[in-house]
């Protein structure tokens, strides 16, 4: 009989009694871990846009500024949810104007010149402020004397004095009040450069407008500096005297 090797008998008995497959584990990966955490706010970011969309569809502003809103801390400056919610706000404001409500209009138009900082200067050129009535010219002075058949019109002239101090103010030009009538004459002719210009030797002449004047003088140069950015074309324009043209024009009619 043919002698095996003490080593090489053991080696044949530990191979044979051991497990030819080792064990597999029983426990697969955690299906947890597999979940990416952006998922949830982009799902939430999606169906806010949807909801928004259907909304602005039909009109209904209000519920999609609230919509959209809700789930802005998510968006990550996308540009389309942006943008939905620019439109949003744009419909909103108008709503509230008609309804009147001025203050939170003005709220929401505050958000929207974040998002579009020339909202501000559009919503001033599109709506200026109302022209008043033109003023009448002023009646010559009358005084009525009784008289034995009726009573009898009497037109009065000018005294010296009169007639000294009307001289003296046409001798140092036309006054604030012509300039004034003339300027707001301009303005509801939609002559606004001509009105800015009236407006300004007035305002030389008596610092002490009226709010309704400073208010169309603004609009005119709000109006200027929307046309030379409509103007500029390839040509970059002055940005610091436009910004300087605007400042004024809020700090006539804050």
């Amino acid at each position: 009989m043919r002698r095996y090797p003490l080593l090489l008998c053991a080696g044949i008995v530990l191979m044979l009694g051991a497990d030819p497959m080792p064990p597999t584990s029983q426990t697969g990966p955690n299906p947890l871990d597999e979940l990416d955490p952006r998922v949830v706010p982009s799902l939430l970011v999606q169906s806010a846009m949807q909801q928004g969309r259907e909304s602005l569809s039909r009109g209904e502003y209000r519920a999609a500024v609230r919509i959209l809103e809700a789930q802005l801390a998510k968006v990550n400056g996308n540009t389309h949810y942006l943008a939905l919610l620019e439109e949003a706000y744009r419909g909103y404001i108008k709503e509230l104007q008609g309804r009147g409500q001025v203050e939170l209009a003005e709220r929401y138009l505050d958000r929207l010149a974040i998002l579009d900082p020339g909202a501000r200067l559009t919503a001033a050129v599109r709506n200026p402020p109302p022209a008043a009535p033109a003023t009448p010219p002023a009646a010559a002075k009358t005084t009525r004397e009784p008289a034995g058949d009726g009573p009898r019109l009497i037109v009065r002239g000018r005294s010296e004095e009169e007639k000294t101090a009307g001289s003296l103010v046409l001798s140092s030009g036309p006054s604030a009040i012509d300039l004034v009538a003339r300027a707001d004459q301009e303005f509801q002719a939609k002559r606004f450069s001509e009105a800015a210009s009236l407006y300004q030797q007035a305002y030389q002449k008596d610092k002490s407008l009226s709010s309704t004047s400073r208010e169309r003088w603004a609009y005119c140069k709000l109006h200027w500096v929307t046309e030379q950015i409509n103007r500029a074309g390839s040509v970059k324009p002055d940005w610091f005297m436009l910004e300087t043209e605007v400042r004024t024009a809020l700090s006539l009619a804050p």
